[in-house]
């Protein structure tokens, strides 16, 4: 069963009467769900009204952030600043993205390992080399093939069903980037499978849209 972010966020617009009739009293794990349920908001464009959970103290994610940030709540200052980068990506806003991603990584808690890293690192990888195409400087090259390594480390100790269709697309950026157009056609296309196979579907159409791109621009040099 395949589950939508439109079903998800359906099946989150009762989050906040249920943590309020449950009296749920764990700050830290209320401010993770309400995070996670604003990114799910923004990308589906449903108003799941989850910060009434909070009964008036803390109406939105800029309340949420500065109070997170008054607590020193490091870990879920990094969620939502994590979260935002996702959603950034998702809406095609790279610079954007990587505004999140700079303040995110200043948090000490930004590295540990984590299910959001993996989407991180990937997201990141995918910005990088497609800034470095856009003429935005080497040192994006260097960021993409970093991110690749994280991933090619990942996939030989780590479930492949996760990691493989992420690697086969970074590889395809890179063979994109070095102009080894032949190359990178049959990983865009080896991405764009394995993410079918496992049922990521955001994914599947993410590793279309990008070769469709490279593939476009290589003909009409």
């Amino acid at each position: 069963m395949i589950l939508t972010l439109t079903s998800l966020s359906v099946s989150l617009s009762h989050i906040a009467s249920f943590f309020i009739q449950a009296k749920f009293n764990n700050q830290q794990c209320l401010k993770y769900a309400i995070s996670d349920c604003t990114l799910v908001d923004t990308l589906t464009g449903i108003d799941s009204q989850p910060y009434l959970a909070f009964q008036g103290s803390i109406i939105n994610e800029e309340c949420l952030l500065a109070d997170c940030r008054q607590k020193n709540m490091n870990n879920e200052i990094d969620a939502i600043l994590t979260n935002r980068f996702i959603a950034a990506f998702w809406m095609g806003d790279y610079y954007k993205a990587n505004e999140y991603y700079d303040l995110a990584s200043e948090q000490p808690t930004f590295a540990l390992p984590k299910i959001k890293l993996i989407s991180v690192t990937y997201y990141r990888g995918l910005i990088s080399f497609q800034l470095f195409r856009a003429g935005k400087g080497d040192d994006w090259l260097a960021e993409g093939k970093k991110m690749l390594e994280k991933m090619e480390l990942w996939v030989k100790n780590c479930n492949k069903d996760v990691y493989e269709n992420k690697l086969y697309l970074l590889q395809a950026e890179n063979y994109a980037s070095d102009d080894q157009i032949v190359a990178a056609k049959e990983s865009y296309e080896l991405s764009t499978t394995s993410s079918r196979d496992h049922g990521l579907i955001h994914e599947q159409g993410l590793a279309a849209g990008k070769s469709a791109l490279v593939l476009f621009y290589h003909v009409h040099m």
